[in-house]
C-alpha cells in the first residue's frame, strides 16, 4: 500500500502540465443567422420598427347601409373633407395643429367666410395673446362645422370616368384615371428604368377639394371597370365615353394622418369605398349605365 502511495506521489510530481481552464479558451464568434428574406433577426426587427414609425394614424369605419341619393354628402364640396376628418379622427390634435391644417382658407372663403377672416387677422397680428385667441377660435369653428354632419359618412363624388375603348375580349370598359388606381407606388424596377417608368401604371392619385392638407382618395378602384355584355348598350357608351363622368356613391372607409419616422405630417386622407355608380354621358347628362358594386 505504501509503495502504491509513493508511486502515486512520484507520478503526480512528474506531471508539470497546467490544468485546463475552460474560461480561458479562445471564444469563436457565432455568425448571425440570415433568413430566407436575406435579413438577420436584428435587421428584421429594425426594419419593422421603421415601418411601424412610418405607418399613418388611421381609423377604419364600418360600411353603412345604402340610402337615397339625398343622404349622401358631396365629399368634393369645399368643407366636407375637413368636416369628415375632424368628426371621425380618434386622436387628439391641438388648436395649433387644427389652425395650421386649414391654413390657406381663401380656398374655402365662399363656404366659410368667418374662417378666412380669422386667418387674415392671425397672419397680420404680432400679439401673442391675440394669436392664441384666434387659434382657439379657428379650432372651435372647425369642430362646430364638423358636428353638423351628425356622424354621416355616406358620400358621393362626380369625377371624370376616363374610359378606355371597349374591349371585345372582356366585354368591358377599363379606365385610365389615376384616382381609381389600386397601385400605391412605383416599383424599384420601374423607378430605375426610364422606359419601364414611362409605360408603368400610374399610382393612386388624390383630389384636394379644399386646403392642400386634406386629400380625398378612392379604394377598390377596379370596381369601376365596367363589364357590359349587351353590345347595343356598350355601343351607346362607346359613343359618349369621352368626357363621360362617374357619379360615385359610397362611404368613408378610413381616415388617416401621415407619419414619417414617428413624426406626424400635414397630409390627412379621407378614403372612399364605392358602393354604386352612375355613368353620365357627355353633354346630355343622361345616365347611360348604373350598377351596385
Amino acid at each position: 500500500m505504501s509503495l502504491l502511495c509513493i508511486g502515486s506521489t512520484l507520478l503526480t510530481a512528474c506531471d508539470n502540465s497546467e490544468p485546463t481552464n475552460p474560461s480561458s479558451a479562445p471564444k469563436v464568434a457565432s455568425k448571425p443567422v440570415i433568413g430566407a428574406d436575406g435579413m438577420t433577426d436584428e435587421g428584421r426587427k429594425a426594419a419593422q420598427q421603421l415601418e411601424d414609425m412610418n405607418k399613418p394614424l388611421k381609423v377604419e369605419l364600418a360600411a353603412p347601409s345604402q340610402a337615397d341619393d339625398a343622404a349622401y354628402i358631396n365629399v368634393l364640396s369645399k368643407l366636407s373633407a375637413i368636416q369628415i376628418y375632424t368628426s371621425q379622427r380618434s386622436w387628439d390634435e391641438s388648436d395649433e395643429e387644427i389652425a395650421k391644417s386649414v391654413s390657406g382658407s381663401i380656398l374655402v372663403q365662399s363656404d366659410l367666410p368667418l374662417l378666412y377672416e380669422y386667418e387674415q387677422i392671425l397672419k397680420s397680428s404680432e400679439d401673442a395673446f391675440k394669436k392664441r385667441e384666434l387659434v382657439e377660435k379657428i379650432s372651435g369653428l372647425i369642430k362646430s362645422e364638423a358636428a353638423k354632419l351628425n356622424g354621416n359618412i355616406r358620400v358621393r363624388m362626380l369625377v371624370d370616368a376616363d374610359l378606355k375603348p371597349y374591349d371585345f375580349t372582356t366585354n368591358s370598359f377599363g379606365n385610365s384615371n389615376c384616382l381609381f388606381s389600386e397601385k400605391l407606388d412605383y416599383t424599384k424596377s420601374e423607378m430605375s428604368n426610364p422606359n419601364a417608368f414611362s409605360k408603368a401604371e400610374k399610382p393612386r392619385c388624390y383630389l384636394q377639394p379644399s386646403t392642400t392638407n386634406f386629400r380625398v382618395g378612392l379604394m377598390n378602384g377596379s370596381k369601376l371597370n365596367l363589364k357590359i355584355d349587351d353590345e347595343s348598350l356598350a355601343k351607346k357608351v362607346e359613343g359618349q365615353r369621352q368626357g363621360a363622368k362617374f357619379e360615385i356613391f359610397g362611404y368613408v372607409a378610413s381616415i388617416e394622418r401621415e407619419r414619417h419616422g414617428g413624426t406626424l405630417g400635414d397630409a390627412r386622407y379621407i378614403m372612399i369605398n364605392p358602393q354604386r355608380i352612375k355613368l353620365i354621358g357627355t353633354g346630355s347628362g343622361e345616365v347611360l349605365f348604373s350598377q351596385n358594386l
